[in-house]
């Protein structure tokens, strides 16, 4: 008879005692409180020791003659028998501790260190709910589910009513509000006729891409000319553009040749030598000839003092032209001294060195940052605005985002085809936003054969053959 509280209850009473210790044994009658349970009581009690024995092993007494009530054990004891199996997640919840009661208490959520398990006299656990989770914790919680919802909005079309979906983040609990269609709300985009073919006005629904189109005649050409003049190598020419559709020929106008007038004399200086600029008047093209040779330096010299870590030099300059060379004068070296500066979340640590002479400083001897502890709240991308992830750490406040690329368009296209002489025209609409654009489509052409067009049945004007009475009308 072997417990982790007492070996042989008889006719007594085991109340709010518990066992962290192992319990082993070769015999009959091993318990995590109680190994012989004689006609006693065993109340509020918990046990989480390893329990081992020959025959008669339970996880809070070997044996029962009478009342367990109110009892736990750890799941991983080794034992079953009387009490409630428990994990050590259950444990830590609290929820052990609430149900033993008064005098037992664990500190599950308050300030310092948190109990594994309950412990006598400790901090009161209180059951109620967080939002609408059943939940334990050492401070009042409400005694009534409220739910925390967010929503989902399916949005309406032209013809299908759109609804909002609310969800319970926590339990999953949801309800929906329909709202009504809403009709089709045409836009328009014109496409201007040129000078030889058709412009198009095409109406767009802006919610659901429903569409239609109206044709807008050519307007034929209608040419202006401009003149660009020659030069002295370049030919000029005269362009004749069309105002509506930028259609344009040219006419060439000779180029004039070069006039070498303006003479310029540079005379020579102690680094160059001198010569004569010839440049064209009308162009600005030039020559250089009639060099002459540069004139000797006149050199005085300035010394500056060497540094730590900068040479020293004697500067000589030459005080007709400016030129100047250098003799170098070694440097004189740093004297450090060092300074620790320690890590944060972004920034490693490291000791700076800095010379007492002229204030250089290096950094050396880095540690690591911390690192930061980050959040993220995501906004989704559209088809053509990008979407984003925030994260902010909850140490520092430091923060970053990374950019989600937008989804682009998924364009479908409505397809109004060509005949033989007018162009047809496809409209593309992106099943995503509704937007959309336009591509014309060039009109097909006729296709003679015997005499008429195999498309549309128009009489070849250029056949031959006799005129017939009809062809005369």
């Amino acid at each position: 008879r072997l417990g982790g509280i007492v070996g042989y209850n008889d006719h007594g009473t085991v109340t709010n005692c518990y066992n962290t210790a192992s319990v082993m044994g070769q015999n009959l009658y091993v318990g995590g409180v109680a190994g012989y349970n004689s006609y006693g009581t065993v109340r509020s009690c918990y046990n989480i020791g390893y329990v081992n024995g020959g025959y008669y092993v339970g996880g809070i007494c070997g044996t029962d003659a009478l009342t367990v009530s109110n009892c736990y054990y750890l799941d991983t004891c080794g034992a079953k028998g009387d009490g409630t199996s428990t994990t050590a997640e259950q444990f830590a919840s609290g929820v052990i501790a609430w149900q033993l009661g008064y005098p037992w208490g664990q500190n599950i959520d308050g300030e310092g260190e948190k109990d594994a398990y309950p412990v006598l006299g400790g901090p009161h656990v209180f059951d109620g709910y967080k939002g609408c989770v059943p939940s334990f914790s050492n401070t009042p919680l409400e005694s009534e589910i409220t739910h925390n919802y967010s929503s989902v909005t399916t949005a309406p079309t032209c013809t299908e009513q759109g609804y909002t979906t609310y969800t319970c983040d926590e339990c999953g609990y949801s309800y929906t509000e329909a709202f009504p269609a809403t009709g089709h709300s045409y836009s328009t985009q014109v496409i201007n006729p040129s000078c030889t073919g058709q412009g198009y006005t095409v109406y767009v629904c802006t919610a659901c891409g429903d569409n239609y189109t109206e044709v807008i005649p050519a307007l034929g050409h209608s040419y202006s000319s401009e003149v660009t003049e020659p030069a002295c190598t370049v030919d000029g020419y005269t362009t004749y553009t069309c105002s509506v559709c930028g259609d344009s020929y040219t006419e060439s106008i000779p180029a004039t040749g070069h006039s070498y007038n303006n003479i310029v004399i540079t005379a020579p200086t102690c680094s160059e030598q001198g010569y004569t600029t010839y440049t064209c008047t009308a162009c600005g093209d030039s020559y250089v000839s009639d060099q002459t040779e540069k004139l000797a330096h006149s050199y005085t010299t300035v010394i500056t003092d060497p540094t730590c870590i900068f040479p020293g030099s004697a500067v000589h300059t030459c005080t007709v032209c400016g030129y100047s060379y250098a003799d170098i004068i070694n440097e004189t070296g740093h004297s450090y001294s060092s300074e620790v500066t320690e890590p944060t979340c972004t920034e490693q640590g490291y000791t700076t060195y800095t010379c007492a002479a002229c204030g250089d400083s290096y950094f050396w001897d880095y540690t690591d940052a911390l690192g930061h502890s980050y959040g993220s709240v995501t906004t989704e991308p559209t088809c053509t605005e990008e979407g984003h992830t925030d994260y902010t750490c909850d140490a520092c406040g430091d923060s970053y985002t990374e950019t989600i690329p937008a989804t682009g368009h998924n364009y479908s296209p409505s397809v109004t085809e060509p005949t033989c002489t007018q162009p047809g025209l496809s409209v593309y609409i992106c099943s995503g936003c509704n937007g959309f654009y336009t591509e014309p489509i060039p009109a097909t052409g006729h296709s003679y054969v015997d005499g008429s067009c195999t498309n549309c049945g128009e009489k070849d004007p250029n056949a031959g053959g006799e005129a017939q009475l009809g062809d005369l009308n």
